[in-house]
């Protein structure tokens, strides 16, 4: 049942039973255990709810209707009172104490959710709407039992407590955002990337958790996904700092829709790159120092196809080869020399020359094609000398030695 509908119930009972309730107050009279109600008991029996009166202490019951009876298990009305201490239906010892104290002070009231049972019998949920006469000394009111309705909510909080438990034993950073944007559910994974506590966290958006300009680009991507029709996806990177520093991260998002395809809200998975980041920034420094080692190098070091195509070289390899040695400002030049870090005019020299290195051997492409051959059956490269004749037309010796591209020499 849905809340909304149980307010709505609980009003409308607590009008009817009051201006029965009320009727019976217009002609007062001291109350004991032998006072019968004024109001006919059918005006109460065809209600849903236990509609009863008992005396202040809670010692004795003076009126109940057929309803309240039966869910205490007791056949009829009369027997439950003869049979039945009001303060007696209490689970807890304190909880009538309790409500009393709140009763005197306010006159009228309506409890939470309180668990009643008749000594022996199974507990029941039950709301009680209360009202205290003073000049009678008792109290009147009515129960409703909403065990079913307690038992689907604690059904639903168990269901959230395992999903809860769940999330949590994922090692990486999850959350769950509603379609206001709002954090409703997150494993502590993310709440400990972010230093705030699960209490601190929950219902918090974006703008609560992260500066003015990266809640403005989450805003953007989750209004991206959800705008979209259907399930969608998407993944990107930010970085942000935490109370462990600053943290490169992977955003993996999806929407979550209901069974007619609409957008409830998104989930996503947050995958820490920072030690993929900062390998990579070392790799690329690592290949900048080996690339002005290579470019400054006396020795001639190359790239070649399987054909003998040259496709890079160092300026010491050009000019061993007779090539014009580009300017160190990087303008074209005569040459396949890769200057440093120069992608864009390493790829204009490999385009206008094309340069094949066993063509120019003097004594042809034999001693090429066994060194290839000593390659391919896994034998380790071993130096060999060769006649070229250069570019200028001038004839040198060459020592050359040649490694497979995925094997680093000894």
């Amino acid at each position: 049942m849905p809340e909304s509908l149980l307010t709505a119930i609980i009003a409308l009972v607590a009008v009817v039973v009051g201006v029965r309730l009320g009727r019976r107050r217009a002609r007062p009279r001291p109350a004991s255990p032998d006072t019968q109600p004024d109001t006919p008991p059918v005006l109460f029996d065809d209600l849903p709810v236990g509609v009863f009166r008992s005396t202040l202490d809670g010692e004795h019951l003076l009126y109940a209707n057929t309803s309240l009876a039966h869910l205490f298990g007791w056949p009829d009305a009369g027997a439950m009172i003869e049979g039945q201490t009001p303060r007696d239906l209490y689970a807890s010892p304190t909880a009538r104490d309790d409500i009393l104290q709140r009763l005197l002070q306010a006159g009228e009231m309506t409890t939470d959710v309180i668990h009643l049972q008749r000594p022996g019998h199974a507990q029941r949920a039950c709301i009680l709407h209360l009202r205290i006469d003073n000049a009678m000394k008792t109290i009147e009111g009515w129960v409703m039992d909403v065990t079913e309705l307690d038992h689907r909510k604690e059904g639903l909080r168990d269901a959230h407590r395992f999903l809860q438990n769940v999330v949590d034993a994922l090692p990486c950073p999850l959350f769950f955002k509603d379609m206001n944007g709002a954090y409703t559910l997150f494993n502590h994974a993310f709440s400990d990337m972010l230093g705030l506590t699960p209490e601190n966290l929950q219902g918090k958006n974006a703008d609560d958790i992260a500066p003015p300009d990266l809640a403005a680009v989450y805003h953007s991507m989750d209004q991206a996904l959800l705008d979209a029709k259907g399930p969608a996806s998407q993944r990107y990177e930010s970085a942000f700092t935490t109370p462990h520093g600053l943290r490169h991260v992977l955003f993996d998002k999806a929407t979550v829709v209901d069974d007619e395809g609409t957008a409830r809200g998104l989930v996503g998975i947050i995958t820490d790159i920072t030690g993929r980041k900062q390998a990579e920034d070392a790799l690329r420094r690592v290949e900048a120092r080996i690339r002005a080692l290579v470019h400054n190098a006396s020795d001639g070091f190359f790239s070649v196809t399987p054909e003998g195509y040259i496709t890079e070289s160092n300026p010491a390899m050009c000019k061993l080869l007779g090539l014009k040695v580009a300017p160190s400002s990087g303008e074209r030049g005569e040459l396949t020399c890769v200057a440093p870090d120069d992608d864009e005019a390493s790829d204009a020299n490999r385009a206008q020359n094309i340069l094949n290195l066993p063509d120019m051997f003097a004594e042809g492409r034999e001693a090429w094609d066994a060194a290839l051959h000593r390659l391919g059956t896994g034998a380790p490269p071993a130096p060999f000398e060769v006649r070229v004749r250069r570019d200028d037309g001038q004839t040198v010796w060459l020592s050359l030695a040649l490694w497979p591209v995925d094997s680093v020499p000894e």
